[in-house]
């Protein structure tokens, strides 16, 4: 009987393990982030993840940046709790930081 109501017990938590599906990203990478438009992305105003992207000499952050830059208002944020919380609440944004932040 205990055998029954374990496997039992198993194959629900299995079934209902692959029946939940998992959201796909729409990028995998900054060069996907960059390359998309459904997805706004910035990061702290006046910060050093804004001025990496601002002093790169890399193709793709400097397009990154064109963009924050052409967005400022609207992408850019006060802090890193307020980038967070934009993207907790599911509003289509990337927050870009440092990871010692994270």
């Amino acid at each position: 009987f205990f055998t029954l109501i374990m496997v039992s017990s198993y194959t629900a938590n299995l079934a209902a393990f692959l029946t939940t599906q998992t959201p796909d990203s729409p990028f995998s990478d900054v060069e996907g982030l960059q390359a998309q438009s459904a997805i706004k992305y910035g990061a702290k105003a006046e910060g050093s993840t804004q001025n990496f992207f601002k002093e790169s000499k890399n193709e793709i952050y400097q397009r990154m940046w064109n963009y924050m830059e052409a967005n400022y208002q609207d992408v850019m944020l006060k802090t890193n709790e307020e980038g967070v919380n934009r993207v907790n609440n599911n509003e289509d944004y990337a927050f870009l930081m440092e990871s010692s932040s994270i």
